[in-house]
């Protein structure tokens, strides 16, 4: 990220049914979504914006976000991926291809890349996913169809995939066939 580009960094607060998310951009790009409880780096220096006229792109993710909870199935289709490794690139890709309401394992999403024996690797590009929800790391399960890892815990995993329409049973593994 260039300086220009960095000293025009806002972001604003998204209130939603799993607390309030950090939208951090440019007036082009969305560059990270900050999960509720996520800490801020020390050297966190960017502005608040009140309203994000002048930035289409906070716009734009907040108006998804709305429609996202609101029950929208829709998939976020504008991401700023430059500065990520192709091998990111591939798997946020098609994880961005995993409908609303459905999940995959880490191995199915790393077949789904082209990479099939990259399962590990898919599992640390989730981890580190500046876009959550946006890129629905959220749909990604355990070879054995149960939670594993989330940025923001695995109680709100499950409320997202609750929201999405997947049931769990009396253990906590999500109803779904992956």
């Amino acid at each position: 990220m260039s300086e220009s580009q960095r000293s025009s960094l806002k972001y604003i607060d998204f209130d939603s049914i799993i607390g309030t998310i950090r939208i951090e951009g440019t007036p082009d790009a969305i560059t990270r979504l900050r999960l509720p409880g996520e800490s801020l780096p020390s050297s966190y220096t960017i502005l608040q914006v009140q309203s994000s006229e002048g930035y289409p792109s906070l716009t734009g993710a907040c108006n998804w976000l709305k429609s996202y909870f609101g029950g929208s199935t829709d998939p976020w289709n504008v991401l700023e991926l430059a500065s990520m490794t192709d091998f990111t690139k591939e798997i946020y890709r098609a994880l961005s291809k995993v409908p609303f309401g459905s999940a995959i394992t880490y191995g199915q999403l790393a077949a789904m890349a082209g990479r099939p024996k990259a399962a590990r690797a898919v599992g640390r590009a989730m981890a580190t996913n500046p876009f959550p929800i946006l890129i629905p790391c959220h749909r990604v399960l355990g070879s054995d169809g149960s939670l594993h890892g989330y940025g923001g815990g695995l109680p709100m995993k499950r409320l997202l995939l609750e929201h999405e329409g997947i049931g769990f049973d009396s253990v906590g593994k999500p109803l779904i066939n992956v």
